[in-house]
Formats: structure tokens, C-alpha cells, sequence
């Protein structure tokens, strides 16, 4: 599973139950993010949350930045 998002709620139940329910049942969890680390579990970003459940999470803010980091997402998911 590869989820690409910045794992914000916007103020809703990040529901991380169902997020741990998923990653149990997949091979493997990678998560592309545009946030920088820093604000994982700040400003409704869950992701410190989702990260444990994660095989790999890789931050990226534009498209040179993925290319760059291609390889880190495909070990997470490998």
C-alpha cells in the first residue's frame, strides 16, 4: 500500500485504529509526504501516529525531491 498524503484530520478522528487495521493486512505500508518531520503531530498532522505502522515514510515536497528519494520508497515497499 502506498498512501500519499500529509495526514492532516482537519480536526476529525484521525482514526488511526483503522489505519493500524489496514497496515496489519497489507505485505508492507510506505506513506509519501509532502511534511517535513518536524511537523508530524503538530498542526493536525497524524503522521507521528501512522508512522509506526509504516514500513517506510519518505517526505518529499516537489517532483525533483520523489526522484531523488525513489529509492527509499521502493525499499519501504520491497
Amino acid at each position: 500500500v502506498l498512501v500519499v498524503g500529509d495526514a492532516r484530520s482537519n480536526a476529525f478522528d484521525p482514526r488511526v485504529d483503522l489505519f493500524a487495521d489496514l497496515a496489519r493486512r497489507a505485505y508492507r505500508v510506505a506513506w509519501l509526504t509532502p511534511e517535513p518531520s518536524r511537523y508530524w503531530g503538530q498542526t493536525g498532522c497524524a503522521l507521528d501516529e501512522y508512522e509506526e505502522y509504516c514500513d517506510g515514510v519518505v517526505s518529499a515536497r516537489d517532483g525533483a525531491e520523489i526522484l531523488t528519494r525513489c529509492d527509499e520508497l521502493g525499499a519501504a515497499l520491497r
